[in-house]
């Protein structure tokens, strides 16, 4: 009886054990080098590209953005983020505060001001590059969606999804 008793105890420890190994290196796995986001909506379009590697982002970047940090001052990102948002003309507004909110996978959210335009092109959409540092290391950091705001009201809430 305590034989089948001691192994019953040792099979448990053994699984939990397992479990707990597995989720451990399941929630600390780092995500791909590069994944790319896109999102739409009537009002708002959205690619995002995030990036593990400094030099790829700098490439990824719209060259209207000028970074004048060097890579050492980096290093405590985990990801950099590169993307443009298209704002649909009829939604648009001159000298607002624009704000785009990321939202995670695991709910925690993180904002980006967007520097809007002054000058509205022929095709009626307004295109504004942005980028972000991400701390995020883990799988579960994987973003959900972006909400668009004008002077903190949302005008677009965009499911991302891996492309």
């Amino acid at each position: 009886m305590q034989k089948t008793n001691k192994k019953g105890i040792l099979i448990t420890v053994f699984i939990i054990s397992m479990v707990g190994i597995i989720y451990i290196c399941y929630s600390s796995l780092k995500i791909n080098d590069k994944i790319i986001y896109l999102g739409n909506d009537n009002v708002a379009s959205i690619k995002v590209s995030r990036f593990t590697d400094y030099d790829e982002f700098l490439k990824g970047k719209s060259p209207s953005i000028i970074i004048y940090n060097q890579r050492n001052d980096m290093d405590t990102s985990a990801a950099f983020i590169a993307g443009e948002v298209n704002i649909n003309y009829d939604f648009y507004m001159k000298d607002k505060d624009y704000e785009l909110e990321f939202v995670r996978k695991n709910g925690e959210s993180f904002s980006v001001g967007l520097m809007s335009k002054e000058k509205v092109p022929k095709d009626n959409i307004i295109n504004i590059p942005f980028i972000a540092y991400d701390f995020d290391h883990s799988i579960r950091g994987r973003l959900e969606k972006a909400i668009i705001t004008i002077d903190g009201t949302e005008i677009a809430n965009l499911k991302l999804k891996i492309y």
